[in-house]
């Protein structure tokens, strides 16, 4: 096989390698992958690996690893070489891990039931008792039967010996099967041909049979499921969302929940609402702040107690922390044939737990052909053989100041995997992550997982939070491992409810109401940006070409400029500086400001940073189309810094202004018309009449004649009607006709009074009753009563001073009633943990 970017001489591997033999040859199960990639060049596989950066990227797929130092998510990179792993083997590697899950599954019992273990001195007490991760709560809990843990995930490494072997476990809150399918369905997008080929194994249906596991352990039809997780600061926030979904999970943090008379209910809309199932994604010590640690603001109080009354099903169970513990490894032989009664299939790394007084001797005497590993904080794990002398010395005194916390962990002498650089195929060390799980039949593996791979050859710590490339992993059909059939998720689906499917939080409603209004905000002040920079020049037909324009500002412009300030309440202009100085040399510092500095808490770059992350809190419910608009969104924050002159900045909003108009597309056209889509389309409806409010105040307050068709051009230009206008009345645009049509004209889906009758449709079947209408509606409603008692005529009528006081005076009305609802609004239906939003542009997110 003639492959340019592939030779075994150039690949340099050594020992164990998943594509070469030790002669060199490529393994077989290897060769369905490289003929069908054989004919591509170093560039074509360059394009494809683009290609799935390119489509995980528009799904929104990143990994938070440094949230908490506000550097942003890091997108999730995928290599184009799978791991490929031979059906027969997998068997072998599958039954291995049933077992394991099982042990640990029995582990689980035992520790926090009758101690066997313990009492037969096959685990030492100090090593249960002293691990932070022991819930001595758990004790009383009840135990479930068969099982206990539903979920867990193993780490391997394969040995240069070929050998599998365990390094780690993960049993608290699972993290990684949700990238491995996100993971996989990129590879079929790009390789589509390629899987069939290879008759590789569907995913889709371990996920099936885990949902139907659970959906076994409970005792009655149609539970109500919710996916627990810390919140979008969380690393795998992504995850989160996805998995739940994916699963028809509602998508809930500590504050959606509350315990109340001995249940657990999810705040939402309509009240509260029982939860059956938990499936939790937080760790043990926070899911409890009542009694575990206080100082938790990601569980939820009384929990542990609503568990021991068999209430409510957590999954995974409370102290699994324990069985993470690495110091378990070195009995774990002798628990398996205790508990299970045959030997241990699937060997885990040779470790030594440094309570035990020999093993401490041998640790310290091997200490740099180690690895040190903490029992609790896999952060603390180190090679002593990569620290400095000085380094070790302290390494060696913690361990030695108490060694019951600290095991040392056979440096495996570790395989090699082929990884995709710029130079072809390399050989680099990693690490497979598989998941099992209860399904109908008991544990089920995965068939794949996820594997992390080394950026360097000899690169020893292997993590995403280290930087790691992620793999898809292949598991090949084989003659005693068939492809398995594909399975409508149908079955799946049929277990909720449409009720279920529609119910969403508190917190969720907010969001969805702030992304409606931000949304319109944006909008607003770039449409208002847009046709000032559209007065400096002479005409739109100019507008991105260099021209010559006068030295002064227009009148128009200056009174355009005047209402920009008013609009924002933000003192962006010197109106003197601007009369003496070229127009656009005067205009392009401070309009650039508003369009990028993040200081300009009402300018475009905070609005629609504040957008992104209302609509990431509120993840699980978009579609990838639409999460691609959010994403284009999010890209215009970098697009508009990019921007040097008003040229520049004008193509960029007027690529802004279409991203906003998609948006607005698919959320009348692609979002089910239910509660979330209600909460979303209230923040819109309600934020555009309220700015329409203020620009007709502001741009009528005073006749101006000499202004009257810029100003009511700029009118209906920033409420996008200008064309409807022109089919709707014809003639010169004249004040009458075009404030009937932005207030009074039901025809104008833009109009004001359209707005508030899709306002008081919204609310009255969110938070309307059978017999009384809400409080919020009553506003909307005397809003909309003021609006329709008006006269056109007498609202353009003058005093003295030529001010127009009836109209000034019924937007004023209209406004506060507008912001008293959507004050009412958020009383009744949203959780705060910080100070409640209000229509005065602050821009939290809670």
């Amino acid at each position: 096989m003639n492959i340019p970017w592939l030779n075994a001489s150039s690949y340099a591997y050594q020992g164990w390698d998943e594509l070469f033999t030790a002669e060199g040859d490529i393994r077989p199960h290897w060769r369905p992958f490289l003929m069908m990639q054989q004919h591509l060049s170093l560039a074509q596989i360059e394009q494809h690996k683009e290609a799935l950066a390119q489509h995980l990227q528009e799904n929104g797929v990143t990994y938070n690893a440094y949230a908490e130092e506000s550097k942003g998510a890091r997108p999730w990179q995928l290599d184009p070489c799978p791991l490929i792993l031979d059906g027969e083997e997998w068997l072998t590697l599958e039954a291995g891990l049933q077992q394991r899950a099982t042990l640990f599954n029995a582990l689980y019992q035992d520790m926090y039931g009758e101690q066997r273990l313990l009492q037969e001195a096959c685990i030492p007490a100090e090593l249960v008792y002293r691990h932070p991760g022991f819930c001595r709560p758990a004790l009383s809990l009840p135990q479930l039967y068969p099982y206990a843990l539903f979920h867990a995930a193993f780490n391997l490494v394969r040995g240069s010996d070929r050998q599998w072997w365990v390094i780690s476990e993960r049993l608290q809150a699972i993290q990684g099967a949700g990238y491995a399918l996100e993971s996989r369905l990129a590879m079929a997008r790009v390789y589509p041909q390629l899987l069939r080929h290879c008759q590789v194994q569907r995913l889709a249906s371990y996920f099936t049979a885990m949902h139907q596991g659970i959906m076994a352990a409970v005792e009655h039809s149609d539970p109500h499921v919710v996916l627990l997780s810390p919140g979008p600061q969380n690393e795998t926030y992504f995850e989160d969302a996805y998995l739940a979904s994916y699963q028809g999970y509602t998508l809930v943090q500590g504050d959606d929940l509350i315990v109340r008379d001995g249940y657990v209910w999810l705040k939402t809309l309509h009240g509260l609402k029982k939860i059956d199932v938990i499936v939790r994604r937080i760790s043990d010590a926070y899911a409890d702040p009542l009694h575990l640690r206080p100082d938790s603001y990601i569980g939820v109080a009384g929990l542990l107690e609503v568990v021991r009354q068999r209430k409510v099903l957590l999954i995974n169970p409370l102290g699994s922390a324990l069985l993470e513990s690495p110091a378990l490894y070195p009995f774990l032989a002798q628990a398996c044939e205790r508990l299970l009664g045959e030997p241990l299939q699937l060997p885990n790394a040779a470790t030594w737990w440094c309570g035990d007084p020999q093993a401490l001797s041998y640790v310290l005497a091997h200490f740099q052909q180690l690895v040190i590993k903490h029992i609790s904080d896999p952060r603390q794990n180190v090679f002593p053989a990569l620290l400095s002398k000085a380094e070790q010395a302290q390494l060696k005194a913690r361990i030695q100041a108490d060694p019951a916390l600290y095991v040392g962990q056979q440096a495996l002498d570790r395989g090699t995997l082929p990884c995709w650089s710029e130079q072809g195929l390399q050989a680099r060390e990693g690490v497979l992550r598989t998941f099992v799980s209860v399904g109908p039949q008991g544990y089920q593996v995965m068939p794949g997982g996820l594997t992390f791979s080394a950026r360097a050859p000899g690169q020893r710590i292997i993590s995403t939070q280290a930087g790691a490339i992620n793999k898809d992993t292949w598991v090949q059909a084989s003659p005693s491992l068939p492809l398995r059939p594909y399975h409508s998720r149908r079955a799946l689906m049929q277990h909720f409810q449409n009720d279920a499917l529609r119910v969403i939080s508190s917190r969720t409603a907010e969001n969805l109401f702030w992304l409606g209004r931000y949304s319109q905000r944006a909008e607003w002040v770039a449409r208002l940006m847009r046709q000032i920079i559209k007065s400096v020049f002479e005409d739109e037909a100019n507008l991105f070409a260099e021209v010559e324009t006068s030295q002064l500002l227009a009148p128009s412009t200056l009174t355009f400029l005047h209402l920009l300030q008013k609009f924002l309440d933000l003192p962006l202009f010197d109106p003197n500086h601007c009369q003496q100085t070229d127009p656009v040399e005067a205009l392009t510092q401070p309009l650039l400001s508003l369009a990028i500095d993040t200081h300009i808490y009402k300018g475009l770059t905070p609005m629609l940073e504040a957008m992104h992350r209302s609509a990431f809190h509120s993840r699980d419910l978009w579609s990838t189309e639409s999460w691609r608009v959010m994403n284009e969104l999010s890209e215009s924050v970098p697009a508009l810094s990019r921007s040097q002159t008003l040229i520049d900045l004008a193509q960029e909003i007027e690529t802004l202004l279409g991203h906003l108009m998609a948006l607005n597309g698919l959320i009348a056209d692609s979002m089910n018309q239910d509660d979330s889509w209600r909460m979303l389309d209230t923040g819109r409806q309600l934020e555009r009449a309220l700015c329409l409010s203020h620009l007709v105040q502001y741009s009528l307050e005073f006749n101006r004649p000499e202004h009257e068709v810029a100003t009511l051009s700029m009118l209906l230009a920033c409420n996008d009607n200008m064309m409807n206008f022109r089919r709707y009345y014809r003639g010169e645009l004249s004040s009458e006709p075009v404030l009937t049509y932005l207030l009074l004209n039901r025809v104008n889906p833009r109009s004001m009074a359209a707005q508030l009758e899709k306002l008081q449709k919204h609310l009255r079947l969110v938070l309307g009753t059978e017999h009384q209408i809400s409080h919020a509606e009553k506003r909307v409603l005397a809003a909309f009563t003021h609006l329709q008692l008006a006269d056109i005529p007498t609202l353009l009528c003058t005093d003295v001073h030529q001010r127009r006081t009836a109209l000034v005076t019924l937007m004023r009305q209209v406004f506060q009633a507008l912001e008293t609802a959507s004050n009412e609004v958020s009383a009744q239906c949203f959780i705060h943990t910080r100070k409640v939003r209000n229509s005065q542009w602050p821009l939290e997110t809670p």
